[in-house]
């Protein structure tokens, strides 16, 4: 008699049965994936200096502040936003990061947010879409199998569902672009000042 802590880990175990609200799951996953993807690349965009509300904050002075109850702390630098177009500069602009009271930073300005204009954060928001370019392959994998693969046993089993379907060669290709793409982006990051 097999004990029930055996079974599905053998190589001639049967795959796992497929479920709707797996697919359903899945699909969700993609759903989310892709929303979040635009936001990454729009972020990318307006960092690379392509936003509509740009210009330069120039900081007065800087603090920690805590975020939530774990005891987070970001540091927090206050200053006074001039627009490039030559609208009213604003005092109570406010920037993530450290830096030293009297330096101007090129910022974009969205809604009531203020981020740096650089390519170390351009490749940075680029990192987060390509990490999310695999979660929504992974998201596919799970709608066209009908499971989610957590351990190697069901990973090989959703290998070999989707070997010969139709989206055996997309799964790989997204997989391998998501990958080279999120450690090219990662490693540009941390060179690019």
């Amino acid at each position: 008699m097999v004990t029930p802590e055996l079974l599905g880990a053998g190589p001639f175990a049967p795959p796992p049965a497929r479920t709707l609200k797996a697919r359903l799951g899945g699909v969700c996953v993609v759903l989310l994936g892709i929303y979040l993807m635009d936001g990454a690349l729009t972020n990318a965009w307006w960092a690379a200096g392509y936003a509509e509300h740009q210009g330069m904050l120039t900081v007065r002075h800087c603090h920690v502040e805590h975020t939530g109850h774990s005891g987070d702390e970001q540091n927090v630098c206050e200053g006074v936003f001039h627009p490039s177009d030559g609208g009213p500069a604003r005092i109570d602009a406010a920037l993530n990061g450290s830096y030293v009271p009297g330096e101007r930073v090129k910022v974009y300005r969205d809604d009531a947010r203020y981020a740096p204009v650089s390519l170390r954060s351009c490749w940075g928001w680029l990192f987060f879409f390509f990490l999310l370019l695999l979660i929504a392959t992974y998201g596919v994998v799970v709608t066209a199998v009908g499971f989610s693969p957590k351990d190697s046993g069901r990973r090989t089993a959703a290998r070999e569902r989707l070997r010969g379907t139709v989206l055996a060669a997309p799964v790989t290709w997204l997989l391998r672009l998501g990958g080279a793409g999120a450690v090219v982006c990662f490693l540009l990051a941390c060179v690019v000042p």
